[in-house]
């Protein structure tokens, strides 16, 4: 009863400090998204400020695009409904996993998208201007939580109001009808994060890369970002906001060269 309740304070702060709370994703909030919203960008916030670069979700037809900006430039991800999959960083592509068929047959895993957030960290990229029919939500994330969101690709016959698997039901937050009668669903919120995940946040966050001068840490950002195909056959996005440690002019133990970047555990 106490975490729920600390929990509910939490979002009740982020509430008051808000700026555009319709662009605000708390506990239990539903999108109220324009009715021809074809795309959607998301990212975690912590009391209300953007910790991470948005990621962005959008149809068209029967085919459904990911993207991310990063330091490497943007990431593209592609599921058509040939079946092929695919993901694209700097004209090189490369085959994703088909996806995993989840229990009851109705949806099948296309993608699941990772923020794993920490604490003192840097800004985000800027993001180009919002529009109605592009809308970004922020979605808060407490300390302690990582933000993790789930596209699912319906099978024949599988309609938006088909229930969602047994550990899928998170808020939805971009439903989506494509060309001949089929559909996908965006789904996500924060989670409380398990041991295994803080060990990989805490993996990134020793990353340190070596600057020739002083870090002006109001304009510089720094993000590890990995997709994976995981063993369990799971194409995996995961971004990982680094605080101002992460960059220094002081090579660790070891040393490191200007501009490389590599961690120091």
């Amino acid at each position: 009863m106490t975490a729920r309740i600390e929990r509910w304070l939490w979002n009740f702060r982020v509430l008051l400090r808000a700026g555009t709370p319709d662009q605000r994703l708390g506990a239990d909030d539903t999108l109220q998204l324009a009715r021809r919203t074809k795309s959607l960008r998301i990212a975690p916030t912590r009391l209300g400020r953007p910790v991470a670069s948005f990621w962005s979700f959008r149809y068209q037809g029967d085919e459904i695009y990911v993207e991310g900006r990063t330091h490497a430039g943007v990431h593209k991800l592609s599921f058509h409904k040939s079946g092929k999959w695919f993901t694209t960083l700097r004209g090189q592509r490369k085959e994703l996993a088909p996806g995993k068929l989840l229990d009851g047959g109705r949806w099948r895993h296309a993608l699941q998208l990772r923020y794993l957030v920490g604490d003192s960290l840097l800004d985000p990229l800027p993001e180009k201007p919002f529009r109605r029919s592009d809308p970004g939500y922020a979605i808060e994330c407490p300390p302690g939580q990582y933000l993790l969101a789930h596209l699912l690709i319906g099978t024949d016959g599988t309609t938006l109001e088909t229930p969602l698997p047994e550990g899928y039901c998170f808020p939805r937050l971009l439903p989506m009808t494509l060309r001949g009668s089929r559909c996908a669903m965006l789904v996500g919120g924060p989670l409380d994060m398990p041991p295994i995940v803080q060990r990989e946040l805490q993996i990134a966050r020793a990353m340190r890369y070596i600057s020739k001068t002083p870090p002006d840490l109001q304009r510089l950002r720094m993000e590890v970002f990995q997709v994976e195909v995981t063993a369990e056959g799971i194409n995996r996005v995961t971004v990982i906001p680094l605080g101002p440690e992460a960059i220094t002019t002081t090579p660790p133990p070891g040393g490191m060269k200007v501009g490389e970047v590599k961690p120091i555990l």
